[in-house]
């Protein structure tokens, strides 16, 4: 079994950007496309005349996060609302790239070469690798993002596994978990995500929301699933009750720990395990097998990961390239 592992580095191809320039790409997006009193723009300008210029988005999501440096003046209400309306600003500006359906070739090769029991790991947020293994017939909702995601779809199950350790534009929460009236709730948006479709990302499924088991009513629109990047990631929702989904999380998290002990080839592709993913580092690390074959398709961070992988006592590491260069 072969157990993928994506960074934003492969998803460059198909339109979405590196972590590096994710900040500079969002604010030209918010400029050309936002009003000048829309919450995205409003939230830019903040940053920018707070902060100055991004050059480092982990260490500005982070500063914000703890209400440090150019964001200690804020009020904590004032820093729920920037950081509510920059986590959705890139949801946002994700979906408006998703919209434009671009091409993704080294996707559309690569959903031919994953195998049946295979898992995909990846810390993208986009859908383009979904739309090229729907379109493989490799990916189904029914149970294709892992086993706490299980959703009520009368389809074959999905071939493959792709487990978004980060969270996925196409996640969507389910308010007070459906309950109407006073009945009492444990949490505000149920104890996992559904699948949200209506907006079509999804191409090859229909235009609606696809978990059968979503019984209906308010949809929780301001909250994301999406995990910022910054150098202390929460996986967890922060909302007006508490932190939530924190479980869900977690048993993803696991879930694909048991898919690296398992595997006989691990792959990297587009992913150099930065110094600022402590939690994702530990899981490739220390979670997988290291007996198993080690394929890097991580470009100029080949080198230093063939370090750190034998260091750490893998005993088959193999240079491959580039994402490119793994395909056929």
């Amino acid at each position: 079994m072969t157990t993928y592992v994506l960074g934003a580095g492969a998803s460059l191809h198909a339109g979405y950007p590196l972590c590096s320039a994710l900040w500079s790409k969002m604010a030209m997006w918010v400029i050309q496309s936002q009003t000048h009193d829309s919450e995205y723009r409003r939230a830019v300008d903040t940053v920018t005349t707070l902060y100055g210029p991004v050059d480092d988005v982990e260490e500005l999501f982070t500063k914000l996060d703890l209400r440090q440096g150019a964001f200690d003046t804020l009020t904590e209400d004032q820093q729920t609302r920037l950081k509510g309306g920059l986590q959705r600003c890139i949801h946002e500006y994700f979906k408006a790239i998703c919209d434009q359906h671009l091409d993704a070739p080294l996707y559309q090769t690569f959903a031919d070469v994953v195998g049946q029991g295979d898992c995909i790991l990846t810390f993208n947020y986009d859908v383009a690798l979904e739309n090229a293994l729907i379109a493989a017939q490799k990916f189904r909702i029914k149970n294709g993002y892992g086993a706490n995601f299980q959703a009520s779809w009368d389809e074959s199950d999905s071939e493959v596994t792709l487990l978004k350790l980060h969270g996925s534009i196409n996640w969507i929460a389910l308010l007070f978990s459906g309950l109407t009236g006073f009945s009492p709730f444990t949490n505000s948006m149920g104890s996992r995500p559904f699948v949200d479709n209506n907006d079509s990302v999804l191409a090859g499924y229909p235009a609606r929301i696809l978990d059968k088991s979503f019984p209906g009513g308010g949809v929780a629109g301001g909250a994301t699933s999406l995990v910022l990047p910054t150098y202390e990631k929460k996986y967890a929702v922060e909302t007006s009750v508490g932190d939530e989904w924190e479980t869900f999380y977690d048993e993803m998290w696991t879930e694909a720990a048991g898919f690296l002990e398992r595997s006989d080839r691990i792959v990297l592709i587009g992913y150099s395990m930065p110094a600022a993913d402590r939690r994702s580092r530990a899981l490739l690390l220390w979670n997988s097998n290291k007996k198993a074959e080690v394929h890097l398709c991580c470009a100029s961070s080949n080198e230093m990961l063939k370090r750190a992988f034998e260091d750490h006592g893998f005993w088959h590491v193999i240079e491959v390239g580039a994402f490119s260069d793994f395909l056929p």
